[in-house]
């Protein structure tokens, strides 16, 4: 294979013969892709929608659907949140639905939404811990190093 490149475009030669040509992309920090090129497997990945990885993870509990929403909202590029997203989604399969679903309202709780908080909480048990209120927690309320909000006004 050789590659040839000019100011506007990148072709690729097998045997001396061109087998195709991108126009050139000189957007920094950013990658083109032409969706035919790539495996079967890796287009049909590519044309889901945040939506249909949402709603997926809807199926196992809502607040797997608000771990998975979490996670995809807060990528510049919402493909980039899939991986994650789909790990999560697979958790199922070792845990069960309903142990995913407490990991996930534990994440959620705690506003820890990533793959590795919810696999966290999995391998660690804490699913299967009640979620503490630290409001109920009465030493920190009557700590005598905490001010309040009136020490300030």
């Amino acid at each position: 294979m050789d590659i040839r490149m000019t100011s506007k475009t990148i072709a690729i030669y097998k045997d001396g013969y061109r087998i195709y040509s991108y126009v050139r992309s000189f957007l920094k920090g950013r990658h083109t892709t032409v969706l035919e090129h790539l495996p079967k497997s890796h287009r049909e990945y590519k044309q889901w929608t945040p939506s249909k990885i949402i709603s997926w993870a809807n199926t196992l509990g809502k607040n797997t659907g608000l771990v998975v929403e979490q996670i995809i909202k807060r990528k510049e590029h919402p493909v980039l949140g899939y991986r994650s997203s789909l790990g999560i989604i697979r958790l199922e399969k070792t845990y069960g639905r309903a142990r995913v679903e407490a990991a996930s309202t534990r994440a959620v709780a705690f506003g820890a939404y990533s793959y590795q908080s919810v696999k966290s909480i999995l391998k660690k048990g804490l699913d299967k811990k009640p979620i503490e209120n630290d409001s109920d927690n009465s030493i920190a309320q009557s700590h005598e190093n905490l001010r309040g909000p009136d020490y300030y006004h």
